[in-house]
């Protein structure tokens, strides 16, 4: 595996945990953490975005 899939693996790995957790948050701690929001699309989306690219590339196993 190489050094880039790994860490994307790592990475998509931590954005799951990250998912989870934002769904137990509150509408209020969700607003607060909305502040100064970098992405165009919901939080939630944007994480199963990266999964979807991680099992696109684990499909194409060239890396």
């Amino acid at each position: 595996m190489s050094s880039f899939k790994y860490e994307l693996v790592n990475f998509t790995r931590e954005g799951m945990e990250l998912k989870n957790t934002w769904i137990r948050m509150s509408e209020q701690e969700k607003s607060m953490a909305m502040k100064d929001y970098p992405f165009d699309k919901p939080f939630e989306e944007v994480i199963d975005d990266l999964i979807r690219w991680r099992e696109t590339l684990d499909k194409n196993d060239n890396l």
